[in-house]
Order: C-alpha cells, then sequence, then structure tokens
C-alpha cells in the first residue's frame, strides 16, 4: 500500500513526465539521425535549432513563470489566465516563427512556412498545460506522463511509418501532429474533469488591464532567465546556424549533433542536481547565506568521486552506442566524443556553482557566464574553423563552455 501511494503521487508523475518528455526530445534525434542521410539530418539540425530558441523564449516567458504565478497570483483566476497565456503565446509564435523562417530559407529550403509554424506552436502549448497542471492541480499530475506517452506513440509511428520517403516537411507534420494530439488530450481532460465552464470570464480574457499585467508580470519576473537562456541557446544549439553559415560541412554539423545527443541523457542528471541542490541550499540561505559554501563543499566532497566515475564510465558506453549506431555512416569518432565528453563534465563540475548564485538570488551572472559563452563562440569559431575546418567546430563547442563555466566560477569567487 505505501509502495503504490508513493508512486501514484505528484513527484513521481512528474518524474515519469520528465523521462518521457526527454525521450521524445533525445529519442527523435537519435532515429531522424539514422534513417536521414547527413545533408537532410544536416539541414533538420538546423531547423531544429530555429525551434529551440523560439521555444526557450516562448516558455521562458508565457509557460514557466505559470509555476510561481499560476498560485500566488492568479489562482482565483485560473482558467482566465491560463487563457491569456495561450492567446499571448500564439501572436508571439506567428511573430518570431515569420522572422525565424525569414533567414532559416535562406539556410534551408524547401519549407513549407505553416508546419514549421505549428510545430513551433505545438512544442510550447504542450508545455503550458503542463505547467499549468503541475500549478494549480486541477486535474490529477498524471495525465501529464499520459499526454507524453500519446505524443511519443503518434511521433515514432509516424516516423516508422513514413522513413522511406521522410523530408523535412513530412519530419515536421509529424512533429506538430504529435503536439497538438497532446494538447488536445488536456483540453478535453481540463473541460470535462473541471469547472472551466464556470469559472473562464470573456470579460476577463478581453480585459486590457488584465493583459497588461499578465504580460508585465511575466516579463519582469522572466527578463534576466530568457537573457541567459537565449546566450545560452547561442553556443549550443546556435552553433550549428553559425557553422553552417561558416561554411561547415553537413558531415560535421550531423556528426557533432548526434554525439551531442548521445550526452544528452546528462540532462537529466544535471536536472537531479538541479531539484536536490536548489531547497537544499536555500533552506541554509534562510540561516546564513555564508552557509551556502560551506554546504556545497560539502556537496563536492562527497559526490565528485561517484559522479566522475559516471562520467568515466559514460565513455566507453558512448563510443559502443557510437559504434553500433553510427560508425558505417560518420566514421571514426572518438575525438569527437572526447571533445563533447570534455564539455559535459565542465557544465556538470560548476553546476553547483550556478545553483548557489540562485539560491543568494543573485542571478545576473548566470546571464553574463552565458553570454561570454556565446561571445567567445564566435570570436573562438571564426579563428578555430578558419585554421581547423570541421574540427575547428567541434572545438569551438568546448571552447564556448571553458569560457561560460570560468566566468560563472570568477562571478562565483567575487559573490562569495
Amino acid at each position: 500500500m505505501n509502495f503504490r501511494n508513493n508512486f501514484f503521487n505528484n513527484k513521481y508523475f512528474i518524474l515519469t513526465d520528465q523521462v518521457l518528455t526527454s525521450l521524445m526530445n533525445f529519442g527523435s534525434v537519435l532515429v531522424l539521425s539514422t534513417v536521414l542521410n547527413e545533408t537532410v539530418f544536416s539541414e533538420f539540425v538546423v531547423l531544429y535549432s530555429y525551434s529551440t530558441l523560439i521555444n526557450i523564449i516562448l516558455t521562458t516567458v508565457f509557460s514557466a513563470p505559470i509555476l510561481v504565478f499560476g498560485i500566488k497570483k492568479w489562482h482565483n483566476e485560473k482558467f482566465n489566465y491560463l487563457s491569456v497565456n495561450i492567446i499571448y503565446f500564439t501572436i508571439f509564435n506567428i511573430v518570431f516563427s515569420i522572422i525565424s523562417f525569414f533567414f532559416l530559407r535562406i539556410q534551408v529550403t524547401h519549407i513549407f512556412l505553416l508546419n514549421f509554424l505549428l510545430m513551433n506552436f505545438g512544442l510550447t502549448l504542450v508545455d503550458i498545460f503542463k505547467r499549468f497542471i503541475f500549478s494549480n492541480k486541477v486535474i490529477s499530475t498524471g495525465f501529464a506522463p499520459v499526454s507524453s506517452l500519446l505524443m511519443n506513440i503518434v511521433f515514432f509511428s509516424g516516423i516508422y511509418a513514413y522513413k522511406d520517403a521522410l523530408s523535412l516537411n513530412l519530419i515536421l507534420v509529424v512533429y506538430w501532429v504529435a503536439y497538438l494530439l497532446a494538447s488536445l488530450f488536456f483540453v478535453i481532460i481540463i473541460y470535462y474533469k473541471t469547472d472551466i465552464k464556470k469559472e473562464l470570464s470573456v470579460f476577463s480574457i478581453f480585459n486590457k488591464d488584465f493583459y497588461t499585467s499578465v504580460f508585465f508580470t511575466h516579463f519582469k519576473y522572466a527578463k534576466w532567465i530568457l537573457a541567459g537562456a537565449v546566450s545560452f541557446w547561442v553556443y549550443t544549439q546556435g552553433i550549428y546556424i553559425f557553422g553552417k553559415a561558416f561554411g561547415v560541412s553537413d558531415f560535421a554539423i550531423s556528426k557533432l549533433r548526434i554525439i551531442q545527443n548521445l550526452f544528452g541523457v546528462f540532462t537529466i542528471l544535471l536536472i537531479g542536481m538541479d531539484n536536490f541542490l536548489t531547497p537544499t541550499f536555500s533552506m541554509k540561505a534562510l540561516e546564513s547565506e555564508n552557509l551556502i559554501p560551506v554546504v556545497m563543499k560539502d556537496f563536492y566532497k562527497r559526490y565528485t568521486k561517484p559522479l566522475v566515475l559516471i562520467y568515466i564510465v559514460s565513455i566507453p558506453v558512448m563510443y559502443i552506442v557510437y559504434c553500433f549506431l553510427y560508425q558505417d555512416k560518420y566514421g571514426e569518432g572518438i575525438a569527437y566524443i572526447l571533445i563533447v565528453w570534455f564539455a559535459q563534465l565542465i557544465a556538470m563540475s560548476t553546476k553547483p556553482i550556478s545553483i548557489a548564485l540562485k539560491a543568494k538570488e543573485v542571478t545576473y551572472p548566470l546571464f553574463y557566464s552565458h553570454l561570454f559563452g556565446a561571445i567567445s563562440m564566435i570570436i573562438f569559431g571564426v579563428v578555430l574553423i578558419t585554421l581547423f575546418n570541421d574540427m575547428g567546430f567541434v572545438l569551438t563547442l568546448l571552447f564556448a563552455f571553458i569560457t561560460a563555466n570560468l566566468m560563472n566560477y570568477i562571478y562565483y569567487r567575487k559573490i562569495f
């Protein structure tokens, strides 16, 4: 009974949903990299980078703040609040998608605007519904992993069904159908399981003051986070657009992206570290902010060896997976694997530092660190790609990670 009660509760539903969402994010790239040739996959990587940027902006401003303000500020008007966020996000999605599409068509042709727009729309809409449910608990959080499971089934079934005739437009169609069906699932459940028909007010939805309040509250909360997230995107995803513009081969772009995707499984580890350390550091900060470095040193003392061991073991594992899935298509990959591995190790080793800064409620260094990382990508990228061609492209990623995390450490030493 205790096991059942523990398993069927919010935190395990949210964790299960995170696993399924990660499966969609990393698994989709994994599958597409095996069925597409390097030219088409390289174009997909560039396209996906643009979509990721739009998703970062929209979720940071209109989705992530729901976790805070859905309870603190608009709990009594939750459905009106949800509706206004969806309307805002829809308008901005159209604007950003059209602007991005103009630049995307310079590098990737034969893409339909409607498919690109609907993919971006569905990707963020699912996230808005999930965060609304996690915040207000208007329906069981157990519906979130069900929606994510539906999304995975539809996407991977669609890719398998059309694997011999895949084009970029068809891939986008499969994506947006999967996302919109998952969103439609939420709409149906919310409609039949809540009092939305009674609580939703047309007057509030079209009230100018309500719109203004929601937008500026969200923007004030998210502006530094958004600036940092966009800067982080520049040197982790935008690097592929940058490389394409500077003549890096489709082969190198595809190869680096699939290896970066393999190491994406460590995102779950980083999220777990964030979820574990943030409340721990914050509790100590309530006693005294001087205790934060003490707790952080204790964490490093306890967990550095096992975490490093995990990363060391990951090298042969990633190499075996690469050899099994990609070596015939992309050749020897150990150099790329070691470079991406080192970049990931740097990111993991400094993660407690960024959490310590957030616990002290000092977040501007996180933006500046990512900004320096983005700037270094451009500066080092021009030099390294010119000197070393494709290998210089891979080294650019490493130098950007080194710069960003070194600046993070410098700001930490300055503040603490």
